[in-house]
């Protein structure tokens, strides 16, 4: 009734603009709908409710996250966010719909998986395979492969089949490192020797740094590859991996210590230094 209604009212407007407004009213229907999904849910558990009206979760939902999905290529610009966080706070099961429509809206879709997080382990494949059909570098390509990367770093360990390629992107170019090397600290310790190769192999400084910023101090591998970090060429490769150390109290107190004195008094580096040394005192 609210789409009639409204289609109706819009007949007048251009046809960008009554499709705007259609997604707005089809998402503010699937609100309606979830609110009703919730207090019914609610009141199962309560025992009250009639037989008749308690229909499967999947057939209640479905035209639901369809409809949101939709709504995350709409050309307004409140529906996609919208749509985004009513589809993440379903969960899992908005994953097969997304996944469905990623070669549609690859950017949104991938987006949206990255906010499910761990939930969103089933459309790794898919992932990788977009990963792979984009990696022809195009301008319009670069976001989304960006996007994909960040997704399969938010996923986490289930993004275990994507480290090759993602080593293989970031030994290829330049311009997506920086995402992939997230991405990989992300997945955790099977990309740790990957990202170890590169601190021995890269001659680039920035690049170093950029691994050693994105290791995850929580990994024994990590900890042990940041220890030999304290003796890199470039010294804002040492100072990271020194500070990553002393801030979360792992590695040899030792050389820790001898590579944040051996900086002195440096300008660039007093202040960390000694915010570091805090953090290591009160640790021990």
């Amino acid at each position: 009734a609210i789409e009639a209604a409204l289609d109706t009212e819009t007949e007048q407007r251009s046809e960008a603009d009554r499709r705007i407004v259609l997604d707005h009213a089809r998402t503010l229907r699937a609100i309606v709908v979830l609110l009703a999904f919730r207090k019914r849910a609610s009141s199962s558990e309560t025992g009250s409710g009639s037989a008749a009206q308690h229909r499967s979760p999947d057939e209640i939902l479905a035209p639901v996250l369809t409809m949101l999905i939709h709504g995350l290529q709409s050309n307004s610009r409140e529906v996609p966010n919208l749509a985004q966080r009513l589809l993440v706070e379903c969960g899992s099961v908005t994953v097969p719909g997304l996944i469905a429509a990623l070669n549609e809206s690859p950017w949104m879709m991938s987006d949206t998986l990255g906010e499910l997080g761990e939930a969103a382990a089933p459309a790794v494949p898919a992932l990788l395979a977009l990963l792979t059909d984009v990696a022809l570098l195009t301008d319009e390509s670069r976001d989304i492969i960006h996007s994909v990367m960040k997704t399969l770093g938010k996923i986490g360990k289930a993004s275990n089949p994507a480290v090759p390629t993602l080593v293989h992107l970031l030994e290829d170019t330049d311009n997506f490192y920086h995402s992939a090397i997230d991405a990989l600290a992300r997945i955790g310790e099977l990309a740790v020797p990957y990202l170890s190769e590169i601190l021995n192999k890269s001659l680039d400084p920035d690049l170093r740094l950029c691994v050693v910023s994105a290791m995850d101090t929580n990994l024994p591998a990590a900890v042990a590859v940041l220890e030999v970090s304290l003796m890199d060429d470039d010294p804002e490769v040492r100072v990271e991996a020194a500070l990553k150390l002393a801030r979360c109290g792992r590695g040899t107190t030792e050389g820790v210590l001898a590579t944040l004195v051996s900086f002195g008094w440096n300008d660039g580096y007093a202040k960390r230094i000694v915010s570091a040394l805090s953090e290591m005192a009160e640790a021990h």
